[in-house]
């Protein structure tokens, strides 16, 4: 939407919203996204003219939104894929132990590409560690591994890269597992 590239709007502070901002549905949804940024107190103490600006743009955007001075369309996209067939060892499964061959495949991977995580004991070599657990605590453990405090990195998607390269063709996440799951638990 061309109002999300807007600089008056979205100076370098909102741009690091952007991507929570973008995940609006309609109208409403973009502007309690909105009215929910703030602007972090390391950045601007509570009375710096710099966060009274940031909160007068947040407050005139707002009001252009419902004036419909700016016509709000939230990006769709429409996106077709082919899901491969489950062969008990291409997924990783959120909910469920990683399996001993799959353990296999990732050390491959992390010898393969000399990773040296000074986190992984003696228990996550040998396949001990609570890492192991389920698909989710390892995907956790890899994305913790790939932050880098130095450098801005996308360290899901580096972890996701990782897995991929391991052989892994994605995970298996229970039925509605993003949005806290089903009443009746499936």
């Amino acid at each position: 939407s061309p109002v999300l590239d807007n600089e008056y709007y979205f100076d370098e502070v909102w741009r690091i919203w952007k991507r929570q901002i973008l995940s609006s549905t309609d109208v409403d949804s973009l502007k309690r996204n909105i009215s929910s940024v703030y602007m972090d107190g390391r950045t601007a103490s509570a009375y710096s003219g710099r966060r009274k600006a940031f909160e007068r743009q947040k407050q005139e955007l707002l009001s252009d939104i419902d004036a419909g001075r700016i016509r709000i369309e939230p990006p769709r996209h429409l996106y077709t894929v082919e899901i491969p067939e489950d062969n008990g060892m291409n997924y990783l499964y959120w909910d469920r132990p990683v399996s001993a061959e799959q353990q296999g495949k990732i050390f491959l991977q992390l010898r393969k590409e000399r990773f040296f995580f000074p986190e992984a004991t003696a228990e996550f070599w040998s396949g001990r560690s609570h890492v192991w657990n389920s698909g989710k605590e390892f995907y956790g453990f890899l994305d913790y591994m790939f932050m880098n405090p130095d450098r801005d990195t996308d360290s899901q998607r580096l972890a996701s890269g990782f897995l991929s390269r391991a052989g892994f063709t994605g995970i298996d996440y229970p039925a509605e597992c993003s949005t806290g799951g089903r009443a009746d638990g499936a």
